[in-house]
């Protein structure tokens, strides 16, 4: 068993394990941060930063660089539905429709406005955030297997490139996404309807403008 100099470990380097090591940074609490892959998932993945979100991106310093790789207001405020991308919509959505007075309540409310950014982008602001600030250790391509709570101390046995070892610390703090398994291994319920169903998704790079052009939101 090894003792690891710093006081909480959190198990996941996602948008939410990464904030939590900026945060425990900024108050001056060491962490140790593992992931079980090999870096960034390069899939877009989730894209909406919430107001409140963006506000917090400020404060920590990035949300001028979150901005920058967003997609445009003006096509982030469209929702279409279509079985083509050439085809006729089949519903739509603008978010800049309603009553005047609510739309400029949402405006006036804060400095920052909801964002479309893709996920993996947001991860590596906040990535290059905790790797400046310098309070965290990153270790990816290590999996974290169990977690034994023994009150005031914590036991982590992790398994990496080389091998498998139990670190001792304080805090555990669990950010693996609600399909990661950690959660399940401690026990932990969580509220709210079941898996509904599963999506495919397909992430690709081409230049559509010929078929898209005339509605960019496409």
């Amino acid at each position: 068993m090894t003792g690891i100099d710093a006081p909480v470990v959190i198990v996941g380097a996602g948008p939410v394990g990464l904030a939590t090591a900026l945060v425990l940074g900024r108050h001056g609490v060491r962490s140790v941060i593992f992931e079980q892959y090999g870096g960034i998932n390069p899939h877009p993945r989730a894209h909406v930063v919430n107001t409140r979100s963006m506000e917090l991106f400020r404060t920590w310093g990035i949300a001028d660089a979150v901005r920058a790789d967003a997609v445009d207001p003006a096509w982030a405020g469209t929702i279409l539905w279509k079985q083509t991308l050439a085809g006729e919509p089949l519903g739509r959505i603008d978010v800049g429709e309603g009553p005047e007075d609510q739309l400029l309540r949402r405006l006036h409310a804060s400095a920052e406005q909801l964002t479309s950014c893709a996920q993996d982008r947001v991860q590596q602001h906040l990535l290059d955030a905790v790797l400046t600030q310098g309070m965290a250790d990153v270790r990816y391509s290590t999996t974290v297997v169990e977690v034994t709570d023994h009150g005031n101390l914590v036991d982590v046995t992790v398994e990496g490139v080389g091998g498998r070892q139990v670190l001792r610390t304080c805090y555990a703090v669990a950010a693996d996404g609600a399909t990661g398994g950690m959660r399940d291994r401690l026990g932990i319920a969580t509220d709210g309807s079941p898996v509904l169903g599963h999506q495919l998704n397909i992430y690709f790079h081409a230049d559509l403008s010929p078929w898209t052009r005339q509605d960019p939101p496409c």
